[in-house]
């Protein structure tokens, strides 16, 4: 094997360089993960960094949850919005199913990422929420769990 050099790529037929690969590839898929419960209310889930974009948040409902109602509900947003990457209609918390919304955002400033149940007369249940990141880094804060929420 020998190396090649040659010129950055200009036409759609031509191969890219490394470096013009580096530097097409360096945002980072990022998965954030929290579990809520029926009883969470509001809570921070992360901060998003400036100039990162929420690509899409889904909700796993591993089992209906008891007593849900029409106005169970989780919502996504943030400080502007509160259910602006994820609304009350997109998730129906009476059935085990993945719930995804593919609502964008880019933040233009770090802003805190929340999440807010009412459990709308439910009296358990558990659901994950994992909100897509795309971003050149992430610093996930430690907000602690939903359990201490409830302590």
């Amino acid at each position: 094997m020998v190396e090649v050099r040659g010129a950055n790529a200009t036409v759609a037929s031509a191969f890219l360089t490394k470096g013009q690969f580096d530097a097409s590839t360096q945002a980072v898929a990022q998965y954030v993960s929290t579990e809520v419960e029926y009883d969470s209310g509001t809570s921070t889930l992360f901060e998003i960094p400036a100039n990162a974009m929420v690509y899409g948040v889904t909700v796993d409902v591993p089992s209906p949850w008891v007593s849900a109602s029409a106005t169970t509900s989780i919502i996504v947003g943030d400080s502007g919005d509160t259910d602006r990457l994820f609304t009350a209609d997109d998730a129906d918390m009476t059935e085990t199913f993945q719930f995804q919304s593919n609502y964008q955002e880019i933040y233009s400033s770090a802003t805190d990422i929340t999440c807010t149940v009412t459990d709308g007369g439910a009296s358990s249940g558990a659901a994950t929420v994992t909100v897509l990141v795309v971003t050149d880094n992430l610093t996930i804060k430690d907000y602690g769990s939903v359990a201490d929420l409830n302590a």
